[in-house]
Order: structure tokens, then C-alpha cells, then sequence
């Protein structure tokens, strides 16, 4: 399902991956794969591959988006199917190979609208946090509370940047079922286990 969705990396003060996902970004889905990869993953490696991340220029992403246009597929780690598979995807990379190209979508999280999920691994406070956008704007100083909210179109209701709706430590992660409760805080949703 089309639930758009981002994923952050944040590593010495700034964003070393920020990933746009076009499908499933609910949290049975980008949110059980982040949980899933943080309860295997080997920090020291994926610390190693985030040193060699860099995002693309505009001109870079320009002529990406023209190629894309004249049928030839970006790399698979840019393309929007890959979501919270990023993180694994860098992981398993060798840790002395090229610079690793990304797309820095990071404003995305100011779109409310569509923009329903965000998971921030924040490596400098060891956290994992969980955002979601809608109509109830962010705590000020949350993480994307200084972002200029953007309506989807003249005459609709406001919506806000994504607000934070649950945080972990890295160390203490939940369990699933605990981890979409806790995300669907403000909502009837009942937890049935995780999807695919």
C-alpha cells in the first residue's frame, strides 16, 4: 500500500541517510524492518559504511532523474520501493568499498499530508524515534518542528511537519506488539501482529 514514509540516519550532528519509501511505511512494516535490523545489526560495520555516505548534488539527482526518464533505472538503494531496507542494504555493503550515493529527502517530513511515518535512528543519542504526520503539529523543538508545513492543495485543512509519537533507546528496544501500540497512541487501532 502507498503509505509514504522516511527514514533518517543521524551521525555527528547531521543526517547520513534520509531515505524516502513510497510503500507500507506503517509501523508493521518500515517499522518492524528498522526493529528487525537493529536487533542484528553490527554498529561498528554500518558506522563504518554511513562514513562513506554522501548525498547527491541537485545536478547529480537532475541527471539521475533524466536518465530515469529515458528508461534507465537509478541504483536500487535510491529508487522509492527501497524504504527502511536502506539501513540493511548499507549494513551488508563491504566497509571498503566506493562512496555510497544517497538522496537526501529529509524535507519530506515537513508534508503531513503524505509524509505518514518517519523512523530516526539518531546515532548521537543513541535513540530510535518515531514520527508521524497529520493534522496535530509537533511539540515545539521537536525534531522537525522548525519545518514549514506544506498543504497538499489551496482550501485543505492544515497539516504539519511529522511529530514524534514514541522514542527508544537503542539498547531497550520493544517488542513489536509493544512498539505499534505505542506508535498508534492517538488512534483505535488494534494490534494484530506484524505484516510480511
Amino acid at each position: 500500500m502507498g503509505t509514504r514514509n522516511l527514514t533518517l540516519v543521524q551521525l555527528g550532528g547531521k543526517y547520513r541517510i534520509a531515505q524516502y519509501g513510497q510503500w507500507d511505511g506503517y509501523p508493521e512494516r518500515a517499522g518492524h524492518t528498522v526493529l528487525l535490523f537493529l536487533r542484528n545489526w553490527d554498529r561498528d560495520k554500518f558506522v563504518k559504511n554511513l562514513g562513506r555516505t554522501r548525498f547527491l548534488t541537485e545536478e547529480e539527482a537532475a541527471e539521475i532523474s533524466k536518465k530515469w526518464r529515458e528508461g534507465e533505472q537509478p541504483a536500487e538503494h535510491i529508487r522509492r520501493d527501497m524504504g527502511a531496507g536502506v539501513l540493511q542494504y548499507i549494513h551488508d555493503l563491504p566497509v571498503d568499498g566506493a562512496e555510497i550515493l544517497l538522496v537526501d529527502n529529509a524535507d519530506f517530513a515537513a508534508d503531513g499530508l503524505f509524509c505518514e511515518w518517519a523512523y530516526v535512528l539518531d546515532l548521537d543519542t543513541n535513540k530510535l524515534e518515531v514520527y508521524r504526520g497529520g493534522k496535530t503539529p509537533p511539540e515545539p523543538g521537536e525534531r522537525f518542528a522548525h519545518l514549514k508545513s506544506r498543504d497538499a492543495a489551496p482550501g485543505n485543512p492544515e497539516y504539519y511537519p511529522a511529530r514524534k509519537v514514541a522514542e527508544w533507546s537503542i539498547a531497550e528496544l520493544p517488542e513489536t506488539k509493544v512498539f505499534c501500540e505505542t506508535c498508534y497512541n492517538d488512534s483505535a487501532y488494534e494490534y494484530t501482529g506484524p505484516v510480511g
